[in-house]
């Protein structure tokens, strides 16, 4: 073979390559799939061994610790007459955490809002094996909700994407939370795993393995399909578990759960120490080319860290400063009414916090949550909160230091 000839099919070679490259490069994202564990804990795929989860580790980019909205659940009062889930659930797909009866859900994106306004091209869907979920389902084209195994629901997503082109489904598998709130009832005294969610043979344990084992299933149907290629895979949860089960929200345990993003434009084998789930519905809302669903100050953030051309940011922590304002203020006003008892004014301290005229005053607390946009900004709710607990805590050094009212 001529040296012109050898050089030729190298260009050529070169060329192909160079262009396959470009091609895989700009792939466009064709649908995002938020793959939900319910009550995953941020250390269960490594504590439990999770095979599945922890071999797509490589494949994209892994938040170790994502922190959630407060993961507390009211069903009735104003919250109860809004939404039948936790607010962790609300905030992930409205991607605030200043919730209003006017918030949107990113899947009413393609929904047309006005009679003379178009929404972009799509089919969004919603496959749960949990009734608490039903206010979600406002705006998906489809949804499957009937109690029963978590294969279930796989099945029925993956019929769908089969029969139809999805553009963005939520998925979310409920049984591994349902075991650790079994694991945290008294009905379990003569067992090894009683309020020990990582004993051997823990509900827990076992569904969470079930669980990954329905993603492993799950993967290898979107490639046996064709369309693994332009999926953008999210694994996360709603909220993490405590290590005696289930999700109270003064368990650090229940803030915070992983996250695993993988699919076109994610960074691979990038591994990150904090996140937010306020950030997700404005980074899946970046992938797929429409709106934040509510922008403004109680919004999150693009991940730009979890995109192939981003890096690591330095993140002020709001979400987990949150979670500790809830649990102190949980645990002031439980020491400041044990004590009114002797003391009396501190109950009337108590009064004044929660129902003073002067917004300073008030905390914004966990029965307060439909009221958090109030403050303004996230900041300054926190610095609210922060001023709130520094008189709760002045107050009660005063007393023990005086002996006195």
């Amino acid at each position: 073979m001529s040296l012109l000839k050898r050089i030729a099919i190298s260009w050529l070679a070169l060329a192909l390559a160079t262009a396959c490259a470009t091609e895989a490069a700009e792939r466009p994202v064709e649908r995002v799939i938020l793959f939900g564990i319910d009550g995953l804990a941020a250390a269960a795929p490594e504590r439990i061994g999770m095979p599945t989860f922890l071999a797509l580790v490589g494949e994209g980019t892994w938040m170790k610790k994502a922190f959630v909205a407060p993961p507390w659940h009211p069903t009735t009062g104003p919250w109860g007459n809004l939404h039948s889930t936790s607010y962790p659930n609300v905030v992930q797909l409205a991607g605030t955490l200043f919730i209003t009866p006017d918030t949107q859900f990113i899947q009413e994106a393609w929904l047309p809002r006005r009679p003379t306004r178009g929404a972009p091209a799509g089919i969004t869907a919603h496959a749960t094996n949990s009734t608490a979920y039903a206010s979600l389902n406002r705006g998906f084209h489809h949804t499957y909700m009937q109690r029963g195994p978590d294969k279930d629901v796989v099945d029925w997503a993956v019929d769908l994407l089969r029969r139809t082109d999805v553009r963005f489904m939520r998925i979310h598998l409920q049984n591994t939370g349902e075991a650790g709130r079994v694991g945290s009832g008294d009905e379990t005294k003569d067992v090894p795993w009683r309020h020990d969610i990582w004993a051997d043979g823990s509900p827990y344990r076992i569904a969470a393995l079930e669980a990954d084992r329905q993603l492993a299933r799950f993967v290898a149907a979107l490639k046996a399909i064709g369309k693994w290629e332009g999926t953008v895979l999210l694994v996360t949860s709603d909220h993490g578990q405590a290590d005696q089960g289930w999700h109270a929200p003064l368990s650090e345990g229940a803030w915070s759960t992983p996250m695993l993003w993988i699919g076109p434009h994610i960074a691979t084998e990038r591994v990150l120490d904090y996140g937010e789930h306020t950030d997700v519905a404005a980074t899946i809302a970046y992938l797929l080319g429409v709106p934040q669903p509510n922008p403004g100050p109680g919004a999150g953030r693009v991940m730009t860290e979890v995109l192939k051309e981003g890096e690591p940011v330095s993140s002020p922590r709001r979400i987990e400063t949150l979670n500790r304002q809830m649990r102190d203020y949980l645990l002031l006003e439980a020491e400041m009414r044990t004590e009114s008892a002797r003391t009396p004014s501190l109950d009337n301290t108590l009064m004044q916090l929660r129902h003073a005229s002067l917004t300073e005053r008030q905390f914004y607390g966990l029965d307060r949550f439909l009221e958090w946009h109030e403050a303004g900004s996230i900041d300054a709710l926190i610095e609210n909160n922060a001023r709130v607990l520094d008189t709760m805590r002045d107050r009660l050094r005063e007393i023990r230091q005086t002996g006195r009212d």
